[in-house]
């Protein structure tokens, strides 16, 4: 291989390398809402955040529960800690929670 071609792979690397962390250098995420939407039958949480949210959520099934963590996101003052659908028979309660690793919805 020339070094022409290895100076330029290299630099490619360097770029997209330097880009992944720019990325993850920007302010993170903000949820700011939680809301439960009901029709007929179907049950939906929707969450609101600051921007669009790009990354994979990590979704863990427990028994009766099921936790989302939300990796470079923090939760914003006014999202309750738990939330009590009134309405919702399936989803009795939303808990929002934050650690060292990323916001958890469960």
């Amino acid at each position: 291989m020339s070094s022409r071609p290895l100076s330029l792979l290299l630099l490619l690397a360097s770029l997209l390398l330097w880009s992944h962390t720019s990325i993850h250098a920007e302010q993170p995420l903000l949820l700011q809402r939680i809301e439960v939407h009901t029709s007929g039958s179907v049950e939906q949480v929707a969450l609101k955040f600051s921007k669009a949210f790009r990354e994979d959520p990590l979704i863990n099934f427990d028994s009766g529960s099921m936790s989302l963590r939300l990796p470079h996101t923090r939760l914003d003052p006014s999202v309750p800690p738990l939330i009590s659908p009134a309405s919702n028979p399936l989803i009795r309660t939303i808990r929002a929670t934050h650690t060292d690793s990323g916001d958890y919805v469960r």
